[in-house]
């Protein structure tokens, strides 16, 4: 392993209930005000909670945010991520969440920005099926299911190293 990182550190702005119109207005106070080298944006699952514009509003608000972060000085490196699966006969209002994840894909493609697609890989990795076990609420993923999205970000990120204490990590 290299030596240690000691500038390298994750700060999570992100707001409960928070939908990517309200990142948008916000994000100076949410993302400018930190000097980012790198912003992740996972956003999403609200997106479609509420009776909002839809899919082709939230790819204008994400269009926005990837050109709001490649603007920012020292030019960081924008990461989108789409939100996890939920459980539909818990959260019935959710259910074309999907959409939401295509539509960040196509924006990640047209704008050349790295995507990581939990969406499809939770689904693809349990059989079609959102994957219970790692969501506590059938909404927000548990301790499982947070270790499932940090290792795929990392591998996608290509910064996988099985000799680290995080990549290494086991959950119970």
């Amino acid at each position: 392993m290299g030596k240690p990182k000691n500038r390298d550190f994750v700060i999570d702005s992100g707001v409960s209930g928070a939908t990517s119109a309200e990142l948008v207005a916000r994000f100076g106070e949410r993302v400018t005000a930190f000097s980012p080298r790198v912003v992740s944006i996972m956003i999403g699952t609200n997106d479609i909670a509420t009776s909002g514009p839809g899919p082709e509003a939230y790819r204008a608000n994400l269009v926005s945010l990837v050109g709001s972060v490649r603007a920012l000085p020292g030019s960081p490196v924008p990461v989108l991520q789409s939100p996890n699966p939920v459980d539909p006969a818990k959260w019935p209002g959710r259910v074309g969440l999907s959409r939401y994840a295509q539509v960040m894909g196509e924006v990640a493609a047209a704008q050349d920005v790295v995507f990581v697609d939990h969406y499809n890989d939770w689904l693809n990795g349990n059989g079609g099926q959102v994957p219970l076990s790692l969501l506590n609420d059938g909404l927000h993923p548990d301790e499982r299911g947070h270790h499932r999205l940090a290792l795929k970000m990392i591998k996608d990120l290509r910064v996988f190293d099985p000799g680290s204490r995080v990549c290494s990590l086991r959950v119970p």
